[in-house]
């Protein structure tokens, strides 16, 4: 989606196309990976587009997150919104280090 999209979008309707995103994208990062899926050439084809459309989600999360900013009233919706994004970087952090 093109940033002047979001940009004519409503408050509240864009607060809603966040939040939405973000359920996506919790819902597609947690991939199950085997051996013979990743010998499969449709299985990796598949995953690569699931990414290319994953990182493309992410993008207008930024976009949508920027234009709230800009916005009165989404002071309280933002700060929760980076609270949630700190726990879940601690999260990964941990999990990262847990594997090491």
């Amino acid at each position: 989606m093109s940033i002047r999209y979001y940009y004519d979008m409503e408050t509240e309707a864009l607060m809603q196309e966040y939040l939405s995103s973000q359920i996506t994208n919790t819902l597609t990062e947690n991939v199950s990976k085997s051996v013979m899926d990743s010998r499969n050439l449709g299985t990796i084809k598949k995953r690569k587009t699931q990414k290319r459309k994953n990182t493309n989600q992410k993008d207008n999360s930024e976009i949508i997150l920027r234009i709230l900013r800009m916005r009165s009233g989404t002071k309280v919706f933002l700060k929760q919104q980076m609270e949630e994004r700190a726990k879940k970087q601690d999260t990964t952090d941990l999990k990262t280090h847990a594997e090491i």
